[in-house]
């Protein structure tokens, strides 16, 4: 049996139905327009951060090969030559003899192969 008050044809019922209806859609509207008020400059905050971003990544890009030009082989070369270091192909080299030390012969592997005896308990 379906309930009276759903079903009812009263006036004042379906009045206080609509009124709560319209405060719980202009609640919501309210909710929802404070939000988009108190994040507006959320985007433009946000635009301005990649931009930054774009600028610092182009600067670390700029930088990067500038470190790479400044470190490359004949930059370096010349450097030192300037530095007053030689290569090292054309150091003096020192000899000395280490003597007539015989070396120890090397361990020789055993005659007889190793056996394993596996034994079950």
């Amino acid at each position: 049996m379906p309930r009276q008050g759903l079903l009812s044809a009263d006036p004042a019922l379906w009045r206080r139905r609509a009124v709560r209806l319209l405060l719980t859609y202009l609640l919501l509207t309210l909710t929802l327009l404070s939000a988009r008020s108190l994040t507006r400059h959320v985007r433009p905050d946000l635009l301005a951060a990649r931009e930054q971003e774009q600028a610092l990544t182009q600067e670390r890009d700029q930088r990067e090969l500038r470190v790479q030009t400044l470190l490359a082989d004949t930059r370096v070369r010349q450097w030192a030559l300037q530095n007053g270091m030689v290569l090292s192909a054309e150091a003096p080299k020192t000899f000395r003899d280490l003597g007539t030390q015989t070396v120890p012969p090397l361990p020789q592997a055993p005659a007889e192969p190793l056996k394993v005896k596996i034994q079950w308990n």
